[in-house]
């Protein structure tokens, strides 16, 4: 990725948070029943990580697999920030992968984003119940107050918040083919 349109600054910060990643910065805190509520496959943890390196702040992803526990079925899906200056390029090398398909989220006014967000399901649950929920718009304030909670206030204006979603359930991020994959080969391209 050519670093002109990103700066120095934004660099930075994508090192540190693929340094974060790569020395465990995803594995969250059990729920209340003792279960991990996030873990990503090593391979995955990996990927996330280069995918931090090359430019794209990530804030919340997940890899296309379900847990026995309690899920039927996942996509995956990748959830964060990039430079507006690579932002073009980025949306047309992923969307031309096959089954992969990616958007910057835009603000739709200030009205409460329940009225105003389609969303995508990533999460089914077995009775076929939505349990998450990828929103594709928000409001400009949602979108400032995530970026102020992703500690990238300083970039405001020139980053872009931009989803990614797998259009194949089940499909893992991390293999050939897969949406973690899609997106680094995208980042490398730039």
């Amino acid at each position: 990725m050519s670093k002109a349109p990103m700066g120095e600054k934004w660099l930075a910060e994508c090192r540190k948070r693929a340094q974060w990643i790569r020395d465990g910065g995803l594995v969250l805190p059990p729920d209340e029943d003792g279960v991990l509520s996030s873990q990503v496959d090593e391979r995955g943890h990996e990927l996330l990580a280069q995918i931090n390196q090359l430019g794209f702040i990530t804030a919340d992803s997940q890899e296309g697999q379900g847990t026995k526990r309690t899920l039927n079925r996942e996509r995956a899906y990748v959830h964060g920030w990039l430079p507006k200056a690579s932002l073009e390029r980025f949306l047309t090398a992923v969307n031309q992968a096959s089954g992969v398909v990616a958007w910057a989220v835009s603000p739709v006014g200030s009205y409460p984003s329940e009225a105003n967000v389609t969303s995508l399901p990533v999460t089914l649950a077995r009775s076929g119940k939505v349990e998450t929920r990828v929103p594709m718009l928000g409001t400009a304030e949602e979108i400032a107050e995530q970026a102020k909670f992703a500690k990238l206030g300083r970039f405001k204006g020139s980053i872009a918040m931009v989803d990614v979603v797998d259009a194949q359930w089940g499909r893992l991020a991390f293999q050939p083919g897969g949406l973690f994959m899609v997106v680094r080969d995208a980042l490398r391209s730039l």
